[in-house]
């Protein structure tokens, strides 16, 4: 029997309501959206849904103004969750016109009309209750033919590259020494409140069997990274899980380092972690090198980029698998209108 943290992950495709009002089918929509990545599993986002128009907003309760000041994070958590509910409304025959905030703006605004469902039917829609972050050991080898189809996935303005090279080494030890800058006082206060036990009925956060963690550390997680700069404590271990068992390193950069930036290069990251699980693969965010201070300056210069890099993921064959997070259901965070 599945708890009700984690039943969001159960939705059946079948219960798509096609003779219900359209408002209930946008609605809809939202279930899948809710499946989406977010720092921390904060999973930052409401919807508010009316006739033929569906408003994607942050939902500033569960910000984290610590670790995400200027909230980038936020906004990249929406620009996946706004994927997710773009693939989902072309499986159901339903076509979305996009409107973007400006840097005073917050909201992301969608018109709806009917499309045909046989043109618009994406592989990457059965792979979005599928997708996980596995923050475990991949196996070495990254096969060529899965980069053409990775690296076409960018939204315009936004790209993607993924790093097989020696430069992968480069990109471990930033993303080892920001994760270790990450950990101010603050910081880990913040953190503490959302790495949660292994068995929770808590709808939001990170249990620490999505970190490797076995029951009894997770028990006492929140506890001990309140305390210490546990990336410094696991710093032999982070290394030796990033040089050795992550083939390669993926970066989504973007034109700028605006708000639509942002939830664009969320887009663009949801679209390679789906194909990634549609291949068999995994990919887990590493934010701390694209986050932290300036350590994106060294990530351009490893690239050799100019385009501000805004998230940064692993990306291989995982060696087992991994648990999903807990969400909040669908019904939790829609309003309508």
């Amino acid at each position: 029997m599945t708890s009700l943290n984690y039943q969001p992950w159960k939705i059946d495709a079948a219960a798509f309501p096609s003779a219900g009002s359209f408002r209930d089918q946008l609605a809809f929509l939202v279930n899948y959206a809710v499946l989406a990545p977010s720092g921390h599993n904060t999973q930052p986002w409401k919807f508010i849904v009316s006739e033929n128009k569906m408003i994607l907003a942050p939902e500033w309760s569960r910000d984290l103004p610590k670790s995400d000041p200027a909230h980038r994070q936020l906004f990249i958590s929406l620009g996946c969750a706004l994927e997710n509910l773009l693939i989902a409304a072309g499986q159901f025959g339903l076509n979305a016109s996009v409107t973007y905030p400006s840097d005073t703006e917050e909201n992301i605004i969608l018109s709806f009309d009917v499309w045909d469902r046989s043109k618009h039917s994406s592989p990457l829609f059965a792979a979005i209750p599928d997708r996980r972050s596995h923050r475990g050991s991949y196996f070495p080898e990254f096969p060529s033919e899965n980069m053409p189809p990775l690296l076409e996935l960018a939204l315009p303005d936004t790209q993607i590259e993924i790093v097989r090279d020696e430069r992968r080494f480069g990109l471990a030890d930033l993303s080892i020494k920001a994760g270790i800058a990450a950990m101010t006082d603050d910081f880990r206060d913040e953190l503490s409140q959302y790495v949660i036990p292994n068995y929770s009925n808590r709808m939001v956060g990170m249990p620490g069997k999505c970190h490797n963690m076995p029951l009894p550390v997770s028990m006492i997680a929140g506890w001990l990274i309140k305390r210490v700069n546990v990336a410094k404590m696991n710093e032999g271990v982070e290394r030796k899980l990033l040089e050795r068992a992550s083939p390669a390193f993926g970066i989504v950069t973007a034109i700028g380092d605006s708000r639509r930036d942002w939830i664009r290069a969320g887009q663009t990251f949801e679209r390679a972690a789906l194909h990634a699980t549609w291949r068999g693969m995994a990919t887990a965010p590493l934010a701390a090198a694209v986050q932290v201070g300036d350590f994106f300056r060294d990530v351009q210069k490893i690239l050799g980029t100019m385009m501000r890099p805004l998230v940064m993921f692993r990306i291989g064959y995982p060696k087992k698998s991994a648990p999903h997070s807990p969400r909040l259901p669908a019904s939790t965070v829609t309003q309508l209108a």
